[in-house]
């Protein structure tokens, strides 16, 4: 299969909200018109992005590793901005979650993996984002850290442990 990875990168004025996303696509000259990444094994790692979203949801036999981010919301990007959702983890493969900052988004983190698709979660902090993080299904035991965010986390099932908040 296909491997990508976005290592040592500083965005800031991106021009839609979206790094992977299509909505803006046709709009573009020159965009690609397929830039899901479900089916590509992807390494996004020591980057500071501003102004856009991520949606990682792996396909069943993929994997997407996610470590030592730091994401800023914002109005930096010229079509679809602000993002809603800064990092969205969901699909049916694999993820590796590890020392990431999401900071002054509208939503931080949207948490839709099951706990099993986790190869790890450690250090993942929410700042400052009006929700830190979003859990409406999936695992609902991952350590959350949300700081200063005007909702810390948001809940949409029955219980949710492992919140460690200030």
């Amino acid at each position: 299969g296909m491997e990508v990875t976005v290592q040592g990168c500083s965005l800031t004025e991106p021009l839609t909200g979206s790094f992977f996303g299509c909505q803006n696509a046709a709009s573009v000259f020159g965009a690609a018109s397929q830039c899901a990444v479900d089916k590509v094994d992807l390494t996004i790692l020591d980057n500071v992005l501003v102004g856009t979203s991520m949606q990682l949801e792996p396909s069943e036999y993929n994997s997407h590793v996610v470590r030592n981010n730091l994401f800023f919301g914002g109005w930096e990007c010229r079509q679809g901005c602000p993002p809603q959702r800064i990092l969205m983890l969901g699909g049916s493969g694999t993820l590796d979650v590890r020392d990431n900052i999401v900071y002054g988004g509208f939503g931080g983190y949207y948490l839709r993996a099951d706990c099993s698709q986790y190869v790890a979660w450690e250090n993942n902090v929410a700042i400052g984002n009006a929700v830190g993080y979003d859990v409406r299904s999936g695992c609902t035991s991952l350590k959350l850290l949300p700081y200063r965010n005007s909702a810390g986390v948001t809940v949409g099932t029955s219980e949710i442990s492992n919140v460690v908040a200030a």
